[in-house]
Protein backbone atom coordinates (compact mmCIF):
# COMPACT_ATOMS: atom_id res chain seq x y z
CA UNK A 1 0.00 0.00 0.00
CA UNK A 2 1.27 3.23 -0.50
CA UNK A 3 0.08 6.02 1.82
CA UNK A 4 0.72 9.55 1.63
CA UNK A 5 0.48 12.62 3.97
CA UNK A 6 -0.33 15.84 3.34
CA UNK A 7 0.14 18.54 6.48
CA UNK A 8 2.00 22.37 7.12
CA UNK A 9 4.94 19.96 8.48
CA UNK A 10 6.43 16.71 9.60
CA UNK A 11 5.96 17.07 13.66
CA UNK A 12 8.40 14.41 15.05
CA UNK A 13 5.24 11.94 16.73
CA UNK A 14 4.99 10.89 13.23
CA UNK A 15 8.45 9.30 13.04
CA UNK A 16 6.47 5.90 15.32
CA UNK A 17 3.70 6.02 12.64
CA UNK A 18 6.07 6.50 9.73
CA UNK A 19 8.33 3.56 11.04
CA UNK A 20 4.92 1.27 11.55
CA UNK A 21 4.09 1.53 8.04
CA UNK A 22 7.46 0.67 6.65
CA UNK A 23 7.82 -2.11 8.87
CA UNK A 24 4.44 -3.06 7.62
CA UNK A 25 5.88 -3.65 4.40
CA UNK A 26 4.11 -0.29 2.78
CA UNK A 27 5.45 2.80 1.27
CA UNK A 28 4.89 5.83 2.73
CA UNK A 29 5.54 9.71 1.70
CA UNK A 30 4.80 12.98 3.30
CA UNK A 31 4.21 16.30 2.00
CA UNK A 32 4.40 19.47 3.53
CA UNK A 33 5.20 23.37 3.25
CA UNK A 34 8.14 23.45 5.30
CA UNK A 35 10.85 22.17 7.20
CA UNK A 36 11.19 23.06 11.20
CA UNK A 37 14.44 23.52 12.84
CA UNK A 38 14.07 20.74 15.54
CA UNK A 39 12.36 17.44 13.95
CA UNK A 40 13.43 13.68 13.47
CA UNK A 41 13.50 12.70 9.99
CA UNK A 42 15.73 9.32 10.90
CA UNK A 43 12.45 7.60 9.37
CA UNK A 44 11.83 9.88 6.69
CA UNK A 45 12.35 13.31 4.69
CA UNK A 46 9.25 15.08 4.20
CA UNK A 47 8.69 16.29 0.52
CA UNK A 48 8.62 20.18 0.27
CA UNK A 49 5.79 22.16 -1.87
CA UNK A 50 5.48 25.64 -0.06
CA UNK A 51 2.44 28.17 -0.48
CA UNK A 52 2.26 29.62 -4.17
CA UNK A 53 4.06 32.53 -5.00
CA UNK A 54 1.37 34.44 -5.17
CA UNK A 55 0.38 33.66 -1.75
CA UNK A 56 3.61 33.94 -0.13
CA UNK A 57 3.69 37.85 -1.61
CA UNK A 58 0.52 38.78 -0.10
CA UNK A 59 1.91 36.71 3.29
CA UNK A 60 4.73 38.89 3.52
CA UNK A 61 2.68 42.55 2.27
CA UNK A 62 0.12 41.32 5.59
CA UNK A 63 2.88 40.48 7.72
CA UNK A 64 4.87 43.81 7.31
CA UNK A 65 1.15 45.81 7.90
CA UNK A 66 0.41 43.51 10.59
CA UNK A 67 4.43 44.07 12.75
CA UNK A 68 3.40 40.65 14.27
CA UNK A 69 5.37 37.98 15.10
CA UNK A 70 2.22 35.80 14.51
CA UNK A 71 1.52 37.45 11.14
CA UNK A 72 2.66 34.23 9.16
CA UNK A 73 0.37 32.23 10.90
CA UNK A 74 -2.70 33.01 8.67
CA UNK A 75 -0.80 30.44 6.07
CA UNK A 76 -1.94 27.63 7.96
CA UNK A 77 -5.69 28.38 7.07
CA UNK A 78 -5.45 30.54 3.68
CA UNK A 79 -2.48 29.51 2.49
CA UNK A 80 -2.39 27.64 -0.72
CA UNK A 81 -0.33 26.12 -3.32
CA UNK A 82 0.22 25.70 -6.48
CA UNK A 83 -2.52 23.42 -7.56
CA UNK A 84 -0.12 22.26 -11.06
CA UNK A 85 2.65 21.61 -8.41
CA UNK A 86 -0.05 19.38 -6.10
CA UNK A 87 -1.34 17.43 -8.95
CA UNK A 88 2.43 16.75 -10.82
CA UNK A 89 2.98 15.50 -7.21
CA UNK A 90 0.19 13.57 -6.64
CA UNK A 91 0.51 11.87 -10.33
CA UNK A 92 4.27 10.60 -9.37
CA UNK A 93 3.20 9.42 -6.34
CA UNK A 94 -0.01 7.70 -6.65
CA UNK A 95 -1.00 6.48 -3.83
CA UNK A 96 -3.96 4.26 -2.76
CA UNK A 97 -4.77 6.65 -0.14
CA UNK A 98 -4.32 10.30 1.63
CA UNK A 99 -4.53 11.57 4.92
CA UNK A 100 -4.66 15.68 5.02
CA UNK A 101 -4.46 17.53 8.12
CA UNK A 102 -6.40 20.60 8.78
CA UNK A 103 -9.70 21.73 7.11
CA UNK A 104 -7.31 24.99 5.16
CA UNK A 105 -7.18 26.22 1.69
CA UNK A 106 -4.57 24.21 0.91
CA UNK A 107 -5.97 20.96 1.83
CA UNK A 108 -9.15 22.18 -0.34
CA UNK A 109 -6.55 22.37 -3.35
CA UNK A 110 -5.41 18.96 -2.63
CA UNK A 111 -8.35 17.41 -1.79
CA UNK A 112 -9.87 19.11 -5.19
CA UNK A 113 -7.24 17.58 -7.50
CA UNK A 114 -7.55 13.81 -5.16
CA UNK A 115 -10.99 13.46 -5.92
CA UNK A 116 -11.10 14.14 -9.23
CA UNK A 117 -8.25 11.41 -9.61
CA UNK A 118 -10.49 8.86 -7.56
CA UNK A 119 -8.34 9.02 -4.79
CA UNK A 120 -9.56 7.58 -1.78
CA UNK A 121 -8.78 10.74 0.95
CA UNK A 122 -9.54 11.27 4.44
CA UNK A 123 -8.91 14.44 6.83
CA UNK A 124 -6.76 14.27 10.27
CA UNK A 125 -7.14 16.90 13.12
CA UNK A 126 -7.52 17.10 16.79
CA UNK A 127 -11.08 18.28 17.53
CA UNK A 128 -12.76 15.85 19.70
CA UNK A 129 -14.96 13.12 19.15
CA UNK A 130 -17.38 13.30 21.59
CA UNK A 131 -18.17 17.02 22.37
CA UNK A 132 -20.82 18.95 24.34
CA UNK A 133 -24.06 19.23 21.75
CA UNK A 134 -23.94 23.09 21.81
CA UNK A 135 -20.09 23.19 20.40
CA UNK A 136 -20.95 20.58 17.52
CA UNK A 137 -23.57 23.14 16.05
CA UNK A 138 -21.90 24.16 12.57
CA UNK A 139 -22.15 27.59 11.24
CA UNK A 140 -22.42 28.47 7.64
CA UNK A 141 -18.84 29.04 6.53
CA UNK A 142 -17.80 25.48 8.58
CA UNK A 143 -20.67 23.68 6.23
CA UNK A 144 -19.36 25.30 3.23
CA UNK A 145 -15.45 24.26 4.16
CA UNK A 146 -17.16 20.49 5.25
CA UNK A 147 -18.60 20.42 1.33
CA UNK A 148 -14.84 21.66 -0.06
CA UNK A 149 -12.94 18.72 2.15
CA UNK A 150 -13.36 14.62 3.14
CA UNK A 151 -16.45 13.63 4.50
CA UNK A 152 -14.85 11.84 7.01
CA UNK A 153 -11.75 12.50 9.45
CA UNK A 154 -9.92 10.65 12.39
CA UNK A 155 -8.37 11.87 15.84
CA UNK A 156 -6.39 10.84 18.29
CA UNK A 157 -8.98 12.97 20.99
CA UNK A 158 -11.71 10.86 22.25
CA UNK A 159 -12.98 14.00 24.36
CA UNK A 160 -11.70 17.09 26.72
CA UNK A 161 -12.85 17.17 30.79
CA UNK A 162 -15.73 15.80 32.40
CA UNK A 163 -18.87 17.49 30.75
CA UNK A 164 -21.43 17.62 32.68
CA UNK A 165 -23.90 18.53 29.65
CA UNK A 166 -24.64 15.49 27.11
CA UNK A 167 -22.06 14.68 24.28
CA UNK A 168 -22.47 13.56 20.99
CA UNK A 169 -20.28 11.72 18.89
CA UNK A 170 -19.35 12.93 15.45
CA UNK A 171 -21.33 10.50 13.04
CA UNK A 172 -18.71 11.12 10.53
CA UNK A 173 -15.08 10.93 12.71
CA UNK A 174 -12.98 7.96 13.99
CA UNK A 175 -10.76 7.47 16.87
CA UNK A 176 -7.52 6.74 15.84
CA UNK A 177 -4.87 6.76 18.93
CA UNK A 178 -1.57 8.35 18.88
CA UNK A 179 1.57 5.96 18.57
CA UNK A 180 4.93 6.23 20.71
CA UNK A 181 7.79 4.08 20.30
CA UNK A 182 8.64 2.65 23.58
CA UNK A 183 11.81 3.53 24.73
CA UNK A 184 13.24 3.06 28.40
CA UNK A 185 11.48 -0.26 30.08
CA UNK A 186 10.81 -0.82 34.12
CA UNK A 187 13.45 -3.22 34.04
CA UNK A 188 15.96 -0.32 32.22
CA UNK A 189 14.45 2.17 34.62
CA UNK A 190 16.25 4.42 37.58
CA UNK A 191 14.52 5.97 39.82
CA UNK A 192 15.17 8.17 42.40
CA UNK A 193 18.51 9.84 41.34
CA UNK A 194 20.32 11.16 44.34
CA UNK A 195 17.60 10.53 46.31
CA UNK A 196 15.65 12.88 45.14
CA UNK A 197 11.98 12.69 43.31
CA UNK A 198 12.20 13.96 40.26
CA UNK A 199 9.42 15.76 38.68
CA UNK A 200 9.61 17.19 35.23
CA UNK A 201 7.40 19.36 32.89
CA UNK A 202 7.68 19.81 28.86
CA UNK A 203 6.02 22.75 26.84
CA UNK A 204 6.73 25.97 25.64
CA UNK A 205 6.81 29.63 27.65
CA UNK A 206 3.43 30.60 27.18
CA UNK A 207 0.68 31.28 29.67
CA UNK A 208 -1.99 28.37 28.70
CA UNK A 209 1.22 25.94 29.39
CA UNK A 210 0.13 26.80 33.34
CA UNK A 211 3.76 26.98 34.76
CA UNK A 212 2.79 29.30 37.35
CA UNK A 213 0.22 27.01 38.33
CA UNK A 214 2.77 24.04 38.62
CA UNK A 215 5.05 26.30 40.33
CA UNK A 216 2.53 26.92 43.42
CA UNK A 217 1.29 23.51 43.85
CA UNK A 218 5.51 22.57 43.95
CA UNK A 219 5.92 25.07 46.47
CA UNK A 220 3.72 23.43 48.69
CA UNK A 221 4.61 19.44 48.17
CA UNK A 222 8.42 20.90 49.01
CA UNK A 223 7.55 22.46 51.90
CA UNK A 224 5.56 19.16 53.20
CA UNK A 225 8.91 16.94 51.78
CA UNK A 226 12.22 18.52 50.56
CA UNK A 227 13.15 15.30 48.16
CA UNK A 228 10.91 16.52 45.49
CA UNK A 229 12.39 18.88 42.80
CA UNK A 230 11.26 20.37 39.59
CA UNK A 231 12.50 20.40 35.73
CA UNK A 232 10.88 22.81 33.82
CA UNK A 233 11.79 22.28 29.85
CA UNK A 234 10.21 24.94 27.63
CA UNK A 235 10.82 26.64 23.76
CA UNK A 236 11.51 30.14 23.89
CA UNK A 237 10.44 31.47 19.88
CA UNK A 238 9.18 34.25 20.27
CA UNK A 239 9.28 37.46 22.55
CA UNK A 240 5.75 36.62 24.24
CA UNK A 241 7.70 33.56 25.24
CA UNK A 242 10.75 35.88 26.58
CA UNK A 243 8.09 38.12 28.84
CA UNK A 244 6.25 34.78 30.19
CA UNK A 245 9.57 32.87 31.20
CA UNK A 246 10.93 36.20 32.43
CA UNK A 247 8.07 36.17 34.64
CA UNK A 248 8.54 32.35 35.93
CA UNK A 249 11.82 33.14 36.85
CA UNK A 250 10.91 35.63 38.91
CA UNK A 251 8.63 33.68 40.43
CA UNK A 252 11.10 30.95 41.20
CA UNK A 253 13.78 34.04 42.26
CA UNK A 254 11.09 35.41 45.24
CA UNK A 255 9.72 32.36 46.20
CA UNK A 256 13.23 31.11 47.21
CA UNK A 257 12.95 28.05 44.94
CA UNK A 258 15.87 28.35 43.06
CA UNK A 259 18.18 25.68 44.40
CA UNK A 260 15.19 23.12 43.73
CA UNK A 261 13.73 24.34 40.60
CA UNK A 262 15.63 24.00 37.20
CA UNK A 263 14.82 25.65 34.07
CA UNK A 264 16.33 24.36 30.64
CA UNK A 265 15.05 25.97 27.28
CA UNK A 266 15.37 25.20 23.79
CA UNK A 267 17.08 21.64 24.25
CA UNK A 268 17.12 19.88 21.00
CA UNK A 269 15.17 16.95 20.93
CA UNK A 270 18.24 14.18 20.87
CA UNK A 271 18.54 15.95 24.42
CA UNK A 272 15.13 14.98 25.64
CA UNK A 273 16.11 11.09 25.87
CA UNK A 274 18.15 11.82 29.40
CA UNK A 275 15.39 14.25 30.40
CA UNK A 276 12.88 11.26 30.10
CA UNK A 277 15.56 8.81 31.70
CA UNK A 278 16.45 10.98 35.10
CA UNK A 279 12.53 12.13 35.86
CA UNK A 280 10.41 10.34 37.96
CA UNK A 281 6.91 11.89 37.76
CA UNK A 282 5.56 13.83 34.88
CA UNK A 283 3.29 16.52 34.79
CA UNK A 284 1.11 18.55 32.55
CA UNK A 285 -0.15 21.32 33.93
CA UNK A 286 -2.01 22.99 30.58
CA UNK A 287 -5.49 24.21 29.68
CA UNK A 288 -6.76 24.13 25.88
CA UNK A 289 -3.92 21.57 24.89
CA UNK A 290 -5.81 20.04 22.13
CA UNK A 291 -3.57 16.56 22.24
CA UNK A 292 -0.73 16.86 24.02
CA UNK A 293 1.86 14.14 22.86
CA UNK A 294 4.45 14.96 26.14
CA UNK A 295 2.72 12.27 28.49
CA UNK A 296 3.15 9.82 25.92
CA UNK A 297 6.38 9.87 25.93
CA UNK A 298 6.87 10.55 29.67
CA UNK A 299 4.77 6.93 30.14
CA UNK A 300 6.72 5.24 27.28
CA UNK A 301 10.01 6.36 29.64
CA UNK A 302 7.79 4.25 32.11
CA UNK A 303 7.40 7.80 33.97
CA UNK A 304 3.76 7.86 35.63
CA UNK A 305 2.12 11.38 33.74
CA UNK A 306 -0.36 13.76 36.06
CA UNK A 307 -2.43 15.71 33.31
CA UNK A 308 -4.63 18.60 33.59
CA UNK A 309 -8.69 17.54 32.28
CA UNK A 310 -7.94 20.10 29.97
CA UNK A 311 -5.55 18.38 27.42
CA UNK A 312 -6.88 16.13 25.28
CA UNK A 313 -5.04 12.62 25.72
CA UNK A 314 -5.44 13.21 29.58
CA UNK A 315 -7.91 10.30 29.59
CA UNK A 316 -4.90 8.61 27.36
CA UNK A 317 -3.73 8.10 31.16
CA UNK A 318 -5.55 5.37 33.64
CA UNK A 319 -6.35 8.04 36.75
CA UNK A 320 -4.25 6.63 40.06
CA UNK A 321 -2.97 3.22 37.89
CA UNK A 322 -0.34 5.04 35.54
CA UNK A 323 -0.92 8.45 36.71
CA UNK A 324 -3.41 10.96 37.06
CA UNK A 325 -5.96 13.39 36.37
CA UNK A 326 -6.70 16.88 37.82
CA UNK A 327 -9.33 19.50 37.02
CA UNK A 328 -8.67 21.99 34.77
CA UNK A 329 -6.87 24.82 35.75
CA UNK A 330 -7.14 24.01 39.65
CA UNK A 331 -4.31 24.63 41.72
CA UNK A 332 -5.76 22.56 44.74
CA UNK A 333 -6.47 19.58 43.17
CA UNK A 334 -3.06 20.00 41.06
CA UNK A 335 -1.22 19.86 44.00
CA UNK A 336 -3.81 16.94 45.65
CA UNK A 337 -2.58 14.55 42.87
CA UNK A 338 1.07 15.91 43.30
CA UNK A 339 1.42 14.99 47.08
CA UNK A 340 -0.62 12.09 46.55
CA UNK A 341 2.19 10.52 44.38
CA UNK A 342 5.15 11.82 46.47
CA UNK A 343 3.62 10.48 49.79
CA UNK A 344 3.13 7.49 47.96
CA UNK A 345 6.96 7.60 46.35
CA UNK A 346 7.38 4.25 46.85
CA UNK A 347 4.32 3.04 44.50
CA UNK A 348 6.56 5.29 41.52
CA UNK A 349 8.38 2.45 39.87
CA UNK A 350 5.26 0.07 39.76
CA UNK A 351 2.89 3.43 38.43
CA UNK A 352 6.12 3.87 36.18
CA UNK A 353 5.49 -0.12 34.57
CA UNK A 354 1.78 0.03 34.26
CA UNK A 355 2.46 3.35 32.22
CA UNK A 356 5.00 1.72 30.12
CA UNK A 357 2.50 -1.59 29.82
CA UNK A 358 -0.18 1.30 28.84
CA UNK A 359 1.78 2.76 25.82
CA UNK A 360 3.03 -1.02 24.81
CA UNK A 361 -0.71 -2.09 24.80
CA UNK A 362 -2.70 0.57 23.05
CA UNK A 363 -0.46 3.23 21.42
CA UNK A 364 1.57 1.19 18.95
CA UNK A 365 1.37 1.45 15.42
CA UNK A 366 -1.03 -2.06 15.50
CA UNK A 367 -3.59 0.22 17.26
CA UNK A 368 -3.61 2.44 14.33
CA UNK A 369 -3.72 0.68 12.28
CA UNK A 370 -5.99 -1.33 12.66
CA UNK A 371 -8.35 1.60 13.71
CA UNK A 372 -7.40 3.21 10.45
CA UNK A 373 -8.25 0.10 8.01
CA UNK A 374 -11.65 -0.11 9.52
CA UNK A 375 -12.64 3.00 7.73
CA UNK A 376 -10.34 2.14 4.27
CA UNK A 377 -11.75 -1.03 4.42
CA UNK A 378 -15.97 0.17 4.79
CA UNK A 379 -14.89 2.67 2.43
Amino acid sequence: MRVLYIAPRYHTNQTAIVEGWLQHGDEVFFLSRKKATNEDYSALTPDLIPYAKSFELFEKIYSFLCHSETAHDIGLKLGYPSARAIRKYIKNRHPDFVILREKSVYSIVCYHILKRMGIKTIMYNQTPLYQEAPRYDRNLIHRIVDRLTPEFRFTPVRKIGDYAKAVIKDPHGIFVPFVMRLHCSPEEKHYFKDGTINVIDVGRFERRKNHHLLLQAFEKVYHEDHRVRLTIIGEIRRSQYQTYYDEIITFIREHFLTDVVTIKKNLRFEEMDAEYRAADVFVIPSTGEPAAISPLEAMSYSVPAISSSGNGTADYIIDGVSGAIFKDKDMEDLTVKLRWIVRNAQQIPKMGQKAYENIADNYQFANYYEALMKWYVAG
